[in-house]
């Protein structure tokens, strides 16, 4: 046999065996509506699309990991607010499931993890409901009567039932990535006959009690987001001021980071989530905290997340309230300086916006009407424009003739001023005082109004 013919046999045996060697995901659904779904990859609250799933002819619907594919939760979508979710733990996943209803009536023929994953999922959603049923007679049921002490025994022993099966499948499944999963999900267990207020009190110390910080392996699931999500909402108390909000999140910021997380790439992740998250609801003293607090590693191997995030907490320690504000001196439209000491006012509002920006064209003329409004002018507004096309910011700023500072350079994102003030959203305001200290970044129309009085 010729060395080509020799080459060409074992480059046909190689591709036979690693075709072989591929994990399939079969899903079969009864009277399909669609021909095709999307696949994503999970790593904590962001989805990447991994393969768009055809139904074959065989109406199944296929897909074949690769050999680099990362063990972890995977998400089969079915539509907006449709899904369900799979374990690939390197082994063959055949599933069935009704499309409208993919979650809930998911049926595992093929698949350990994802047997385990769904007998959970039930077994979660048994324990929460009775749970939940039974808590209110215990808050308000009278003390003294015999069946408030059944409820208090059926209470504890459903939660120890639970522990029991969680123990079971910890001992049937160990070393599978569904057990490491389930373990890190386990609620706290919570004695009977407290008070509502107790609870919570109980709950902020005692939430992480089985849950150890040392599985970087779930960074690819729901895991991490989910639980701290879970647990930040212990804190939220709606008669709180923002003010006693923020001093309770830094509590629990506290609380998060006192138990060890070993793994630099978890950590950072953990620092991110929770930087993203206090960022969207404007929490800027949490992330201060944070990053007075929490510096993340210096893990080589992780120098790019490290840089961002670095760059990002320096940038809200710069930024917070009643420190010097970046910028005291900016040209408009018209080319025109403007410095803080020259306007000569109380308060200096930065206003940036964009006309593309729905909620920045509904607050844009209540701005307006406040500006208009002052008795004496204490408020001087710059309105800060991200537009890149000069006719549309034309066109809106025609319709209302604002009469205060507009800035437009057509930069967006790279303009000195958005840069300066590191804005990530609009619409975003920043006041700043005489003095050129920033001392408010209103959220809220409320917080807004409030600007524009003495």
């Amino acid at each position: 046999m010729s060395n080509q013919r020799i080459f060409l046999s074992i480059l046909i045996l190689l591709i036979s065996f690693t075709a072989n060697s591929q994990y399939q995901l079969k899903l079969d659904i009864q009277s399909p509506t669609k021909t095709s779904l999307l696949l994503y990859r999970m790593y904590g609250d962001k989805f990447m699309l991994e393969d768009t799933l055809k139904l074959s002819k065989e109406g199944s619907f296929v897909h074949y990991f690769s050999p680099q594919a990362h063990v972890g939760m995977y998400r089969i979508s079915f539509g907006p607010k449709s899904f369900a979710d799979i374990i690939f733990n390197q082994e063959d996943i055949w599933v069935r499931t009704d499309a409208q209803f993919p979650m809930d009536s998911m049926y595992v023929v093929q698949s350990i993890e994802n047997q385990v994953y769904y007998d959970y999922l039930h077994e979660r959603k048994s324990y929460l409901l009775k749970k939940e049923l039974l808590n209110p007679v215990l808050l308000y049921y009278p003390e003294a009567d015999d069946f408030f002490q059944t409820a208090s025994a059926t209470f504890e022993s459903l939660q120890r039932n639970f522990e029991a099966w969680i123990k079971d499948k910890q001992e049937r499944f160990s070393g599978t990535w569904v057990v490491d999963y389930i373990s890190f999900m386990q609620p706290a267990y919570v004695p009977a006959g407290m008070t509502e207020e107790e609870q919570f009190e109980y709950m902020q110390v005692h939430f992480f009690d089985y849950t150890s910080f040392d599985k970087p392996a779930l960074l690819y699931s729901d895991a991490y987001p989910a639980r701290l999500i879970e647990f930040l909402s212990l804190f939220a108390d709606p008669e709180y001021s923002r003010e006693q909000m923020g001093d309770a999140f830094k509590r629990a910021v506290d609380i998060v980071f006192s138990r060890p997380v070993q793994d630099p790439i978890l950590k950072d992740y953990m620092i991110e989530y929770l930087t993203d998250g206090f960022q969207q609801y404007g929490f800027d003293e949490v992330i201060v905290h944070l990053a007075e607090n929490y510096q993340q590693t210096q893990d080589c191997e992780n120098l790019k997340l490290k840089s961002d995030l670095q760059a990002r907490l320096e940038n809200f320690q710069r930024l917070a309230i009643g420190k010097p504000a970046p910028v005291l001196e900016f040209v408009d439209y018209q080319q025109r300086k403007h410095t803080l000491a020259k306007l000569n006012v109380d308060k200096l509002v930065f206003f940036f916006w964009s006309s593309s920006c729905p909620h920045c064209r509904e607050i844009y003329p209540e701005l307006m009407n406040l500006y208009e409004n002052q008795q004496d002018k204490i408020v001087e507004v710059v309105s800060v424009s991200l537009d890149t096309d000069l006719e549309s910011w034309k066109e809106f700023t025609k319709a209302y003739q604002a009469e205060w500072i507009q800035v437009f350079d057509g930069l967006s994102w790279e303009s000195p001023l958005v840069k300066a003030f590191n804005i990530y959203a609009t619409p975003s305001f920043f006041v700043v005082d005489k003095a050129g200290i920033i001392i408010e970044k209103p959220l809220l129309s409320v917080e807004l109004e409030a600007v524009f009085k003495r």
